[in-house]
């Protein structure tokens, strides 16, 4: 009844409004934008006709000087002009003082030279080329017979020092017999070796005492060389066996002495662990354990023994006698029952025990064999060695230490012999010598009497040879100096003649330099001194003379300059008003620039006020046909939608939202009617309603709303006690089997539980970590973090808007957010990005440095890299 009353005022207000237009929601929105849009663009094409006003009437204001503009060019070049205009002022003056001056100095020049016309200068010049091979000539000249000199005086001396060099070879008499004075030298060397005696005979002492103490060394043996020699030692390789069978067998020793001291040890502590274990247990040992059985096995015997017989009081005692062993031995077994492992341990002990035991015997009787297997090789070894005296049990390190000596002994008894023979023959060679070297002396004219010991006959030779070596190198020297001088003084003559030789074709080529200009047309000789100072005062006429005409160009070129530029000065100043101030033309050239600067100026702004009003002519014209557009658009809604032409539109699209608000109302109001009657039509529902009562029907709907929440109670009632019924059948199992069953399954189940419990926690409490940290980051996010992102955006123009970190697996990642969405790591970036991100972290760092130190000069050669 609700609805159906709500329904009726919509539609009321439905009727009111049928004038109102009926157009969907975006068509309404877009009809108020076009609105909207239509006022704006008003507005502006009012404003922008004002300043379209304003800017003419500015414009109008604005009249450039049109002479002085016309004359632009023209002024610019009086300016260019001005530098050459005051250049010329200023060296004028001096230029032409300069001109008189050169002009009196190549008139001297030319006087010095004997002309008198100065107009006759250039025909006096000499040409370059010419003038350079007469300097030339002149400069040869020097050194020709500068060379001329020097090569006579060196052919002289060359011929003196040769003269001298053969008066000297001359003086030093015939050359001596080389033959023999080679024999004397070389029987005089022998000599000089023979002559000292001593060294032989220390070498001997030397190496006779070397011998006698390596035979020293031999001890207990004694002997001679012979006798050493005769000595037949055992091999080094029977000496090498002996040793590598010693070592074998006493290391077989120790190996078998080491396992017997193992494995008794080893049986000691299995022995030990086994009384351990039976003191701990108190188990009886297996002896024991048989000798119970076997006397319960007995007193058994005893008793079927004694009812055999039948008589009373033995039947009596045997079963006393064997209840008691029975019993004992009961215990016994009890014990040994209640300790098996115990007993299977010392069953176990026991058995490695006696392993251990045997291998330890085994052991020793190898260790025994081993040791009668070295007693029976050192016995070898004695009757080995007897012979050479050493004593028995001589170890093989010492034998081989014994043949060692056997054989230095042997060294230095030959190296006796040796020395001994040398000195024999030494003293034979001397007496040799000393016949030869007297015989040889005599033949040379000096007296060698027999009485001379053998010392001063060697001095002798020894003086002559030397006085002879002496006269023949300086005789070879003199030979050589005198090959030298002669080959000198030939090579001075051979010069000398070529110096005049080359001095005679320089005189030839002197006439003929000197034929070739007016030095040489008077036919008179002239010396090369005195060509040299023609040549000198002909330069200085040159130089005067290119001096002078440079200054007549100088003059000349300045003279037009200045003239020039007052004439172009006179002719813009008619044409443009200015006054011509001819005392200061550079006031003039003031003015000229002022005004053609003024001129410019008011020229550049009307300029760029024509620029803006045609700017503003064309957005104008745009905004007027945008206006045009969205008018026709507007009008071709409103006639789409039935709005009259000259309506409030405003006011209409306000009529309009309201009516389709009242079209969804009574939409949904429909809806809900004819859900709640089953989809039935809506008139049949609207005949239906009109004929209850309002009342009664609430009444009515009240009751069946409470029925309803008790049936509700009544099936969560039936439904619990479903599963209770169900809980009840799955608790009921079958025997002892179900029960620890269902006490394994809630065990589980309660194991589950915890662990279920456990992992929310832990997951809830990973999550709410996570979550405070990324909050306290966000929060807390340091200044230098801050600062970098800052200057990471201004360093890539806005393409990064910002800086984050985000936890990984190893920590945190710097990851850097685009402006236009998405992200990168520092990874995924280019060289140039990832330089720039670099720099700006840097950036950062120096200022977060810098807040709290002393700042230090910034570096930042990293801007030289490729930034993108």
């Amino acid at each position: 009844m609700i609805d159906r009353s709500k329904l009726k005022l919509v539609r009321e207000r439905l009727e009111a409004l049928n004038d109102a237009p009926d157009m969907p929601e975006d068509a309404a929105s877009r009809l108020a934008e076009l609105a909207d849009a239509t006022d704006r663009q008003r507005r502006d094409m009012e404003k922008l006709r004002g300043d379209l006003v304003r800017m003419e009437g500015e414009r109008d204001k604005l009249q450039p000087d049109s002479a002085v503009l016309q004359e632009a060019e023209r002024i610019e070049r009086l300016a260019a002009l001005k530098d050459r205009f005051d250049e010329a002022q200023q060296k004028l003056p001096d230029a032409e003082a300069d001109l008189a001056a050169q002009r009196g100095r190549l008139d001297e020049a030319m006087q010095r030279i004997g002309a008198v016309d100065v107009s006759a200068a250039e025909d006096l010049l000499l040409p370059a080329p010419l003038a350079r091979n007469l300097a030339e000539l002149i400069r040869e000249h020097e050194r020709l017979n500068a060379g001329l000199m020097n090569a006579e005086e060196e052919a002289e001396d060359a011929r003196a020092a040769a003269q001298d060099i053969a008066q000297a070879l001359e003086a030093l008499g015939p050359s001596a017999d080389t033959s023999a004075i080679h024999q004397l030298r070389h029987d005089a060397r022998m000599a000089r070796g023979a002559l000292d005696m001593s060294a032989l005979e220390d070498a001997a002492a030397e190496a006779r005492a070397k011998r006698d103490a390596a035979f020293a060394a031999l001890k207990p043996w004694r002997g001679a060389g012979e006798d050493l020699r005769a000595v037949a030692p055992p091999s080094a390789s029977q000496i090498e066996a002996w040793a590598r069978a010693l070592g074998e067998n006493r290391e077989a020793r120790d190996r078998a002495e080491r396992q017997r001291a193992e494995k008794a040890c080893s049986a000691a502590e299995l022995h030990a662990a086994r009384a351990a274990i039976r003191e701990q247990a108190g188990l009886p040992e297996d002896e024991d354990v048989r000798a119970a059985r076997e006397e319960r096995e007995a007193r058994w015997h005893a008793h079927r023994a004694a009812i055999s017989d039948g008589a009373l009081k033995p039947i009596a005692e045997t079963a006393d006698a064997f209840e008691r062993a029975m019993l004992a031995d009961d215990e016994i077994q009890d014990k040994r029952a209640r300790y098996s492992d115990d007993a299977a341990r010392l069953r176990q002990l026991a058995a490695d025990a006696a392993q251990a035991e045997a291998a330890a015997a085994q052991a020793e009787e190898a260790r025994d064999a081993a040791q009668a297997q070295l007693q029976a090789m050192q016995a070898e070894i004695d009757a080995a060695i007897a012979p050479i005296g050493l004593p028995a049990g001589t170890p093989t390190d010492t034998l081989d230490d014994w043949i060692e000596a056997r054989e230095r002994a042997l060294a230095a008894q030959g190296d006796v012999d040796k020395q001994e023979a040398r000195l024999e023959t030494a003293l034979s060679n001397r007496e040799t010598l000393h016949d030869r070297i007297a015989e040889a002396l005599s033949a040379a004219g000096l007296t060698a009497d027999g009485g001379l010991t053998f010392g001063v006959l060697v001095e002798m030779a020894e003086d002559f040879i030397s006085q002879a070596d002496t006269r023949e190198a300086r005789r070879e020297e003199m030979q050589a100096q005198w090959k030298k001088a002669k080959a000198r003084m030939e090579q001075r003559d051979r010069r000398a003649a070529q110096a005049r030789e080359a001095l005679g074709k320089w005189s030839e080529r002197w006439r003929e330099a000197l034929g070739a200009c007016w030095l040489g047309a008077d036919g008179v000789a002239r010396t090369p001194e005195e060509v040299g100072e023609t040549l000198a005062a002909l330069e200085r006429v040159r130089e005067t003379h290119e001096r002078v005409r440079e200054l007549e160009r100088n003059i000349a070129r300045w003279q037009e300059a200045r003239e020039s530029f007052l004439k172009l000065c006179r002719s813009l100043a008619a044409a443009t008003g200015v006054a011509m101030d001819e005392a200061s033309t550079g006031n003039t050239l003031k003015a000229l620039r002022a005004k053609l600067d003024e001129a410019r100026r008011l020229q550049g702004k009307r300029e760029q006020s024509d620029q803006e009003i045609a700017r503003l002519r064309e957005a104008l014209r745009e905004l007027e046909s945008d206006r045009e557009e969205t008018q026709a658009e507007c009008a071709s809604l409103c006639v789409r939608f039935g709005i009259p032409e000259g309506a409030d539109l405003r006011e209409m699209l306000e009529r309009a939202r309201a009516r389709a608000l009242a079209k969804r109302e009574a939409g949904e109001i429909e809806e809900r009617l004819r859900a709640a009657f089953d989809g039935q039509a809506l008139d049949k529902i609207e005949r239906e309603l009109a004929g209850c009562d309002a009342d009664e029907l609430s009444v009515e709907a009240e009751r069946l709303s409470a029925e309803i929440a008790g049936q509700d109670e009544r099936v969560q009632e039936f439904y619990h006690t479903m599963k209770t019924a169900e809980k009840a059948v799955e608790a009921v199992g079958a025997g002892d089997a179900a029960a620890d069953l269902a006490e394994q399954r809630r065990l589980v189940l309660l194991q589950l539980e915890e662990e279920a419990r456990r992992y929310l926690r832990l997951t809830a409490g990973i999550a709410t970590a996570e979550a405070a940290l990324r909050l306290y980051r966000d929060k807390h996010r340091s200044s230098m973090m801050l600062r970098a992102a800052e200057a990471f955006r201004h360093i890539t123009s806005g393409r990064f808007a910002d800086l984050q970190s985000r936890p990984d697996k190893d920590g945190e990642t710097l990851v850097a957010i685009k402006a236009a969405g998405g992200s990168l790591t520092v990874d995924q970036m280019s060289d140039g990005t990832r330089d720039q991100l670099y720099l700006a972290l840097r950036m950062a760092a120096y200022q977060e440095f810098a807040e709290t130190r002393e700042p230090l000069p910034f570096i930042a050669d990293d801007i030289m890299q490729t930034f993108d």
